[in-house]
């Protein structure tokens, strides 16, 4: 026989020893592919012909290899495709109803000559032990011939990586059940995609689309909660939480500096508002890109989701968002303003941290506290609307607000956190309503632009240096049933007891 050698394997000696009848491509050098010259063998029944382990028929003086009927499937863990069998090109492997790669229980790797004619990636749907397909001495990348990549070719095998190269048309669920899947590569910006290409994807994978995002939509990663597709113009994922289901409940896309966040339409008609929370934040690789941010059917901001976006200049938020988590916002430094809808009930921890450029907000009727730190470091800050709704001001809520000149405690407010306004020095004006009875341990401290304060008559606690540190600070109104910690105010201050 002639024989085309292209990949030496150290093992491959062994291997042929032990399973002489593997393969029709077993040689004396020990090529896993070669070339069978010849006469064709006699007609099998419903005219295939055989040779050797395989089947084939003959179309248009191309082969196609229609079965395997070699011995050892179920021990194999290499097989070899031949190159051309008497002296005609294998250009079609019929699968799954002819070659069934499924019954090779243990195949590991599959090997094609470099030289490959095959047009059609035969399907390898249920091979759950494949890891590597070479051609030649390249692994998963499939050669210049291959254009078409039908649905489900890969179902439930063990590749890692895969590179379509030239491949134009890809199917519906081609990698269902790919759990150890973590890259996949598209480079053809022609390639037509089934509507459902990456759908049921379980593992972390990230796909590179030289195509545009316009070719996507949420079906084309339906059921892959982890999958990350970066294409030529943006990108794509999901970012909900889907528990115990395969299934995700919000989806994102970022194009043109602008992050959308969304819901399907599917989750909306058959899953309760509040499973559609943004948990996963796997658009972090866009923050130096993103100015704009929209949302739509949007329940919940999860924490830290918007964290760190340093350029977002501008934020749509949907009605029917209920609650911004933990650090939601923080260090978003130049958003200017940003409106809450009227269903906001809750506001975590920093959510507006360090958020630098935010010049004013208001917060809305519903909101229940303040937390620790929501607007600390909010240094551009110059207006805050407090909704009688609020019943607590929580620690350092307003911390280095530094251009903040007036605030309006309501009447709701029962206490004001320890440094809740620590370190603002535009304030000149605060107003605390009668309802409030604790203000705090260096609540005010260091408010240097303060001049005037009047305590109302519900307070029962001004704490540890609660004004200390308030240079300009006159005198304090404040009833005699007030007890006043030490160093609540600065030296010199004026006491009048109303």
């Amino acid at each position: 026989m002639k024989t085309r050698h292209f990949l030496m394997m150290a093992t491959l000696a062994v291997g042929m020893a032990m399973t002489s009848m593997m393969m029709i491509s077993c040689s004396k050098e020990d090529n896993p592919v070669e070339e069978l010259d010849g006469e064709p063998g006699a007609g099998a029944g419903g005219g295939s012909l055989v040779e050797g382990d395989w089947t084939y028929s003959i179309s248009d003086n191309d082969v196609i290899l229609t079965g395997y009927i070699g011995l050892g499937k179920t021990k194999m863990t290499w097989l070899g495709i031949p190159l051309t069998v008497y002296g005609k090109y294998v250009t079609y492997i019929a699968t799954p109803y002819g070659v069934d790669f499924s019954e090779f229980k243990k195949l590991q790797t599959l090997y094609f000559d470099p030289d490959c004619r095959i047009d059609e990636m035969p399907s390898v749907r249920g091979c759950s032990r494949l890891e590597n397909i070479y051609f030649g001495e390249v692994a998963n990348k499939l050669p210049n011939s291959m254009k078409t990549v039908k649905s489900y070719t890969f179902e439930g095998t063990a590749i890692m990586s895969i590179d379509f190269n030239q491949v134009n048309s890809v199917g519906d669920k081609v990698f269902i059940d790919c759990k150890s899947l973590h890259n996949v590569n598209i480079p053809n910006a022609a390639v037509s995609l089934g509507e459902e290409a990456f759908a049921c994807i379980p593992s972390n994978c990230t796909v590179t689309l030289k195509d545009s995002l316009n070719k996507l939509t949420w079906h084309s990663v339906s059921y892959s909660p982890q999958i990350l597709v970066k294409c030529s113009d943006g990108a794509m994922g999901w970012c909900g939480d889907g528990g115990n289901s395969p299934q995700d409940f919000l989806y994102w896309t970022h194009k043109n500096d602008t992050l959308t966040i969304a819901c399907p339409q599917q989750v909306i008609d058959n899953y309760p508002s509040d499973k559609r929370v943004i948990k996963t934040h796997r658009w972090l690789d866009y923050t130096t890109e993103t100015k704009t941010l929209v949302l739509s059917d949007v329940y919940a901001i999860g924490a830290e989701s918007f964290k760190g976006l340093r350029k977002l200049q501008s934020v749509t938020l949907n009605d029917g968002l209920m609650s911004l988590g933990d650090d939601a916002f923080r260090y978003c430094e130049s958003l200017e303003t940003i409106t809450l809808p009227a269903s906001v009930t809750n506001i975590g921890y920093h959510a507006f941290m360090g958020c630098t450029g935010l010049k004013s907000f208001t917060i809305p009727e519903g909101v229940l506290e303040i937390c620790n730190d929501t607007f600390s470091g909010c240094t551009s800050l110059e207006t805050i609307t407090i909704p009688a709704s609020v019943t607590n001001i929580r620690n350092s809520a307003f911390n280095t607000c530094t251009s903040l000149t007036s605030v309006t405690i309501p009447e709701g407010v029962t206490d004001i956190g320890e440094g809740a306004f620590c370190n603002c020095t535009s304030l000149t004006s605060v107003t605390i309503s009668d309802g409030v009875k604790n203000i705090s341990d260096y609540a005010f401290l260091y408010c240097t632009s303060l001049t005037s304060v009047t305590i109302p008559a519900s307070v029962r606690r001004i704490g540890l240096y609660a004004f200390y540190g308030c240079t300009s600070l006159k005198e304090v109104f404040l009833s005699g049933k007030t007890g006043i910690d030490e160093y609540a105010f600065p030296d010199g201050v004026k006491i009048i007891y109303i």
